[in-house]
């Protein structure tokens, strides 16, 4: 096969594919364009005004609080306790 002929095989190639990737490019940004004009409708105007703006839950009054615990026993959970056997510099 002659050399130019390869040449302008390999050349004809490279175009198609720079152009299906452009094609897909140019589809990516139209869909997400899309997306996000569909979403843009989505905002829901927030009023503390309105009945649905807090219903109360019925368990509410029912949470578990956790025990008060002293300074000393959250330090030791949190590994910041100070050891009598460790030797201070």
């Amino acid at each position: 096969m002659d050399l130019m002929a390869l040449r302008y095989i390999v050349l004809v190639v490279a175009i198609f594919i720079f152009l299906w990737a452009a094609v897909e490019t140019s589809l990516r940004i139209w869909r997400w364009r899309q997306q996000k004009a569909a979403m843009r409708g989505n905002w829901v105007k927030l009023d503390p005004a309105s009945p649905l703006a807090h219903q109360p839950d019925d368990n509410d009054d029912q949470e578990e609080q956790p025990p008060e615990q002293d300074l000393h026993h959250r330090a030791q959970q949190n590994g910041h306790h100070s050891s009598e056997s460790k030797k201070r510099h």
